[in-house]
């Protein structure tokens, strides 16, 4: 599988590939976020994620009132399997709509916030796993202090809107094409 510093987490092959790509010059920053990104969708039932998504905005479409759609959103949560992602959905919702924004455009901004939280927290997963893996002396210090810096700067790099457009579309693969690993004589994107 993988003998870099993750090797010994109790991650996804994706997630260890990150790892991977962490600590090596070869791995553009590019590189690395698209990884982060498949392995976050990886990571959920993409598809239940999908209808739900779907299933507020056709909430939304036929909602008749305000007043209407913070019981529609309850209905809509209710009808859908519980996730990690659809109780933050939820909740950034509820918040959303509290404040009197119209129901379709509190979907978009509580998935935006949604997609900001998921990241933020997917962050600071992986800058433990980094911690863990020095301590455990799978990763040395000087590969430590690196992926630390790398791993901010991936997640500081990551399109939240495009994460955003792959729950929407149910694309799990959207990332796929840009983790072809690059050839012997190429070096890393500037």
């Amino acid at each position: 599988m993988t003998d870099g510093p993750f090797r010994n987490a109790k991650l996804t092959a994706s997630w260890k590939r990150y790892g991977d790509d962490l600590v090596s010059e070869a791995a553009s920053l590019g590189e690395c976020a698209a990884r982060a990104c498949h392995s976050m969708l990886d990571e959920m039932d993409i598809k239940h994620v999908s209808a739900l998504i779907r299933a507020l905005q056709g909430k939304a479409a036929e909602a008749q009132s305000d007043l209407d759609s913070g019981w529609g959103a309850a209905a809509v949560f209710a009808a859908h399997p519980p996730s990690l992602i659809g109780d933050q959905l939820q909740r950034h919702l509820s918040a959303q709509l509290g404040s009197g924004i119209a129901f379709a455009d509190a979907i978009e901004l509580a998935l935006r916030d949604t997609v900001k939280d998921w990241t933020r927290q997917t962050q600071i997963r992986m800058a433990e796993e980094c911690m863990s893996a020095r301590d455990r002396g799978d990763m040395a210090r000087t590969q430590y202090d690196e992926g630390i810096a790398r791993n901010s700067a991936v997640f500081a790099s990551i399109d939240c809107e495009a994460l955003a457009a792959c729950m929407r579309s149910g694309d799990k693969r959207a990332f796929k094409p840009a983790l072809n690993k690059i050839g012997v004589d190429e070096g890393p994107d500037p």
